[in-house]
C-alpha cells in the first residue's frame, strides 16, 4: 500500500469516530518533496474510501502563497477534481511533518476550551513535542500563530489549538495515527455522570412536532435539552464548527409553547432545544449541523463550569461568519 492510499485508510477511519471527527470537520495532508495532497473543503473525511476528497497541489506554489501572506492556492492545484483545498491548507504546509492531521476531538476540545486549558495539559503531555497556540481565525492567521508556536517549540509535533482543536503530525500515516492515539489516551478528561433519556418523553415529543421535522438519530444529543448543566451550552459558541453550522446559539423553546417551535425550526441553524424534554431538527436542518449538535452533546459531561470556559466573543464569531471560506464549506458541505 501506498502512502497516499495509507492515507485514505487513515482519513476513512478517523472521518467514522464522532469523538474525533465531526461532520466535514477535521482535514488531514500528506506531501512530498513536490506535491501536497490535502482534505477538500467541505468534504468528509468519512467519505475517503467511497469517492475522491483530497486535492493535489504544487507544494511550492503554496509556499509561495503563504510567504506573500495569500491563502488563495487555486493556482496550486495540480489536479482537475474540481475540489476546492481545506481552508487548513497554509498549515499543512507549513508543517515540516510529511503527514499532518488535525480533528476536533472531544477528549482536545475538553482541555482547550477551557481558561486554565494551557497549565491543566501541561503535565499531561510531558515528555511530547509540543506546543499551544492561542485562538485565532482558522486560515492564514492560525498557520501565522502556528508558525510563531513552531519559533518558539522546535520540532514541536503535537499543537493544542485554543477553542479548536489538536494537530498531530509525523512522517508516515501510520505513526501519525500512534502518535494521535497516544495523545488521545493522555487527554482523557473526567466526564460527569449524565441521566439516561426518557423513552417516553422523547415519544411523546415526537408525536408533537411538525411532520417535516425529526429528533436525532443519536438519543444523547437529547441531554443538551434535558439536563441543565448541559443547557447554558446552547448559548454561545466553543470552537469555530459550532459558529458555522450551527450560529451564535440554539433556540431555546417552551415545551408548552408549540407555535415558537415552528418558528424557530423554520429559521438557521434549523433546530431547537425544547426545554427538559429533547432537541428537535427542522427539515432544513443537514446532517453536518446534527453532528455538531452530537459533538457538543458528547462533549457537554466533560467540561467545568461555565465561568471555567472561554466561550468565542461576539467579533470572533462574526469573523467566522463573515468569512468566504466558511461559506463556501457550509454550501459545499453534505445537506442529506
Amino acid at each position: 500500500m501506498n502512502q497516499l492510499d495509507s492515507l485514505t485508510e487513515l482519513a476513512a477511519d478517523l472521518g467514522a469516530d464522532i469523538c474525533l471527527v465531526q461532520g466535514a470537520g477535521g482535514n488531514i495532508s500528506l506531501k512530498d518533496e513536490t506535491s501536497l495532497w490535502v482534505k477538500a473543503s467541505g468534504t468528509w473525511l468519512a467519505d475517503a474510501r467511497q469517492c475522491p476528497i483530497f486535492v493535489r497541489l504544487g507544494l511550492s506554489a503554496v509556499r509561495a502563497a503563504l510567504v506573500a501572506g495569500s491563502d488563495d492556492f487555486a493556482a496550486a492545484i495540480e489536479d482537475h477534481s474540481g475540489l476546492r483545498p481545506s481552508i487548513e491548507t497554509s498549515l499543512h504546509a507549513l508543517m515540516p511533518q510529511r503527514v499532518v492531521v488535525h480533528v476536533h476531538s472531544i477528549n482536545a476540545l475538553s482541555w482547550v476550551v477551557r481558561r486554565d486549558g494551557k497549565a491543566a495539559v501541561a503535565a499531561k503531555l510531558e515528555g511530547l513535542p509540543w506546543a499551544w497556540v492561542n485562538y485565532v481565525r482558522p486560515g492564514l492567521p492560525l498557520t501565522r500563530a502556528v508558525a510563531e508556536a513552531l519559533a518558539a517549540t522546535p520540532g514541536a509535533a503535537v499543537l493544542l489549538l485554543a477553542n479548536h482543536g489538536l494537530v498531530v503530525a509525523a512522517d508516515t500515516p501510520r505513526d501519525a495515527r500512534a502518535l494521535l492515539g497516544a495523545v488521545e489516551r493522555r487527554l482523557l478528561p473526567p466526564t460527569t455522570a449524565a441521566p439516561a433519556s426518557d423513552g417516553g418523553t422523547l415519544s411523546a415529543l415526537a408525536a408533537r412536532i411538525p411532520p417535516d421535522c425529526r429528533l436525532p438519530a443519536n438519543i444523547l444529543t437529547h441531554r443538551l435539552a434535558q439536563v441543565q448543566d448541559f443547557i447554558h451550552l446552547l448559548d454561545g459558541a466553543l470552537y469555530p464548527d459550532h459558529v458555522v453550522f450551527l450560529g451564535n446559539a440554539i433556540p431555546l423553546v417552551s415545551a408548552a409553547n408549540r407555535a415558537d417551535l415552528v418558528d424557530v425550526l423554520n429559521i438557521y441553524p434549523y433546530c431547537a432545544a425544547v426545554i427538559f424534554e429533547g432537541v428537535v431538527l427542522g427539515g432544513k436542518c443537514t446532517v453536518g449541523a446534527e453532528a455538531m449538535l452530537e459533538c457538543l452533546a458528547l462533549l457537554a459531561p466533560c467540561l467545568p463550569g461555565r465561568e471555567c470556559l472561554r466561550f468565542l466573543s461576539l467579533e470572533e464569531r462574526a469573523e467566522l461568519t463573515n468569512w468566504d471560506a466558511e461559506k463556501a464549506r457550509l454550501k459545499i458541505g453534505r445537506a442529506w
